[in-house]
């Protein structure tokens, strides 16, 4: 069951591209959850998630620390889950706070939350290259939830401007 969850569904044992797939994952379960339940209950998924995954991780690399030589295995993607939530955060809540009729959440929202996630997740600037280099399930979940901090932070400069 485990290995079910850290692999959101077993798409982290795709042959290519797991943690571009677990991101759509994440886009396609935030934006069910934004849809259905609004902001609180948005960010409390994410904060489940965010330390299920952590406890799981450890779980499933101190199970499979033999299989593997890195502390980071690439079928784990349920980091990149909740880094693309925290991504979207900023326009969950802005939507939660404005209640107004004239801004609602579209497709083109989560197409620029997962871009950004999926950038910095990929080129990993400081600090997410000092978190990825964590050996422990912390690190894992770690890099991406700072990659989904630097999303947000600049969909929050985006949302300003408008």
């Amino acid at each position: 069951m485990n290995k079910i969850f850290v692999s959101a569904f077993f798409i982290g044992f795709l042959p290519f591209a797991p943690g571009t797939f677990g991101s759509l994952l994440g886009v396609l379960l935030g934006f069910l959850v934004q849809t259905v339940s609004g902001f609180p209950i948005f960010m409390s998924l994410t904060i489940l998630l965010f330390f299920t995954g952590w406890y799981a991780s450890k779980k499933y690399i101190a199970k499979n620390s033999v299989k593997h030589k890195i502390d980071d295995p690439q079928e784990i993607v349920i980091d990149e889950i909740v880094g693309q939530l925290i991504s979207y955060s900023p326009i969950s809540f802005y939507i939660w706070v404005s209640k107004s009729d004239y801004f609602y959440s579209n497709f083109y929202d989560w197409l620029i939350a997962f871009a950004l996630f999926r950038l910095f997740d990929i080129f990993k600037p400081w600090p997410i290259n000092l978190a990825d280099k964590i050996p422990s399930a912390l690190g894992v979940m770690l890099d991406d939830v700072i990659a989904g901090l630097y999303s947000a932070t600049i969909i929050c400069i985006l949302l300003n401007i408008n």
